[in-house]
């Protein structure tokens, strides 16, 4: 999915977070929190890694634990940040989060402190609305306005509305190519 040309080769850290459901939702039984991650010894068990095994891992368990629901992504955004704070930036390496979503965030008014963090720690937030048909719905514009703020400025050049199958060729791959949609804004010319 565009970063396995660049995992391994220490060019590029990745952790994978899944945020769904309410704040608080059941999964078999037991109460979680509204992001997961893998659980240590399976993949990178939520921390960064350039390891192309532990993030095909990562996707493995993701894709077998999705969570369906609303796009509440607060704890998330938390998350992330500690994730950045546990690992401070190598060799020039720039911090970059992508947010990928298909509905609307439902918890907009509780960002702006994760947000913060954020920006505090020179973490360039990119947003990707996901589309169902290469037609855009109501949904996807609810999702994009709900989405495009909480992306780092310039918000116009830090967002897309791609179908999923956009993703890897038109957001992924490339990333850190300074000609491709985001490059500019990760490589330093």
């Amino acid at each position: 999915v565009g970063v396995n040309s660049a995992a391994g080769s220490e060019k590029l850290r990745v952790a994978l977070l899944q945020f769904s459901g309410h704040p608080e939702f059941f999964i078999s039984g037991a109460i979680v929190n509204s992001v997961t991650f893998p659980p240590v010894g399976v993949g990178a068990g939520g921390r960064l890694t350039g390891d192309s095994t532990e993030l095909a891992a990562d996707i493995d368990w993701h894709e077998a634990n999705y969570l369906e629901a609303g796009t509440y992504i607060e704890k998330a955004l938390v998350r992330a940040g500690s994730i950045f704070k546990d690992t401070s930036p190598v060799d020039g390496r720039k911090r970059v989060l992508i947010i990928i979503t298909d509905g609307q965030i439902q918890d907009e008014d509780k960002l702006a402190p994760a947000r913060k963090d954020l920006d505090g720690m020179d973490v360039q937030t990119f947003g990707i609305v996901v589309r169902r048909t290469d037609q855009l719905t109501t949904s996807d514009i609810a999702a994009e306005t709900s989405l495009r703020p909480i992306t780092s400025d310039p918000h116009d050049e830090h967002f897309l509305n791609l179908m999923i199958d956009e993703i890897p060729e038109k957001a992924l791959d490339g990333i850190c190519d300074p000609n491709g949609p985001w490059g500019h804004l990760i490589v330093d010319q």
